[in-house]
């Protein structure tokens, strides 16, 4: 009689984390691991942040980056970019697993405010420190025509599109380079956005940015925009997309529209700088770590 050998490493596993206090893996998988090699915006911007504060002070904390996979023992800070529904996140429901952490990062108030309701992560314990950027290099754009900057989830149906130029995966250097060269960025998005790394960028890069009013973007884009109502419809959305995307199109070397794109790469420059935004991260860490030695201090 032939046995079924049973693979027993699911449950041994789920123990481990049990006992470690860490939160379950969902259900789909370890995107973690999944993505481990991923060079998008959150690494981007994680990195971009670490090599700018002191090493020493960042290796006081454990600093972890949307999804928890292991404890140190360390002061940990949670920084999120996934949303408030996202499966990786959903543990924050049980207070026990929130008082694990320091602090909270977010990269925007309105992510801020869905995780306070959803998952009620406490104000008093959150900070908002947005995603930046190296700001782009002033430039000249071509007049020979607008190179425009389409973003399609359907990465086969793109190199089939006609007019649509499919470049594939490329380097953020690429990419910010490309954007000097780019009148518009056309962002017909449906995926709530936290903070968008692409837009500000498309931003500080004088672009004309259009895109729906959906999660982030109003925050981020903050009135540069040329933006329109958010439908679930697709094909009511191509068409309010479609017409505000030819405005754009028609109206770009207009004169009052160069110098809002002038004004608007001054706004994102200033408030978007990594620099700034590392200054930030190292006054919130110097303090949380000032806190915590004077405390033991006056426990000892």
């Amino acid at each position: 009689m032939s046995m079924m050998k049973f693979d027993d490493s699911k449950i041994k596993e789920i123990r481990k984390r049990k006992e470690q206090g860490l939160p379950p893996l969902p259900k789909e998988g370890d995107v973690v691991e999944q993505s481990k090699n991923a060079k998008g915006g959150s690494e981007l911007i994680y990195q971009r942040v670490k090599e700018r504060v002191p090493e020493d002070l960042w290796n006081y904390f454990q600093i972890i980056l949307s999804r928890v996979r292991e404890y140190e023992d360390k002061p940990k800070i949670l920084w999120f970019q996934d949303t408030s529904k996202d499966p990786e996140v959903q543990f924050l429901k049980d207070k026990s697993y929130r008082d694990k952490f320091e602090r909270f990062v977010f990269p925007s108030d309105w992510s801020l405010e869905k995780y306070n309701i959803d998952l009620d992560v406490e104000y008093e314990k959150s900070v908002v420190l947005k995603n930046a950027i190296e700001p782009i290099p002033i430039h000249t754009k071509p007049k020979d025509g607008l190179i425009r900057k389409e973003w399609e989830p359907l990465y086969n149906a793109c190199k089939e599109t006609p007019n649509v130029n499919y470049h594939g995966t490329v380097s953020n250097e690429e990419i910010r380079s490309a954007l000097q060269q780019t009148h518009i960025l056309a962002y017909p998005n449906v995926y709530p956005e936290t903070g968008c790394i692409s837009v500000i960028e498309a931003m500080s890069a004088s672009c004309i940015v259009v895109c729906p009013n959906l999660a982030v973007l109003p925050e981020t884009c903050a009135n540069f925009a040329w933006m329109y109502g958010f439908v679930l419809d697709k094909t009511e959305h191509a068409r309010k997309f479609a017409y505000v995307l030819k405005d754009a199109i028609d109206n770009f070397w207009e004169a009052p529209v160069q110098a809002g794109l002038a004004f608007q790469k001054q706004y994102y420059d200033m408030h978007y700088d990594i620099e700034t935004t590392a200054k930030q991260w190292t006054m919130m860490l110097e303090t949380i770590k000032n806190n915590i030695e004077n405390t033991k201090e006056k426990k000892s």
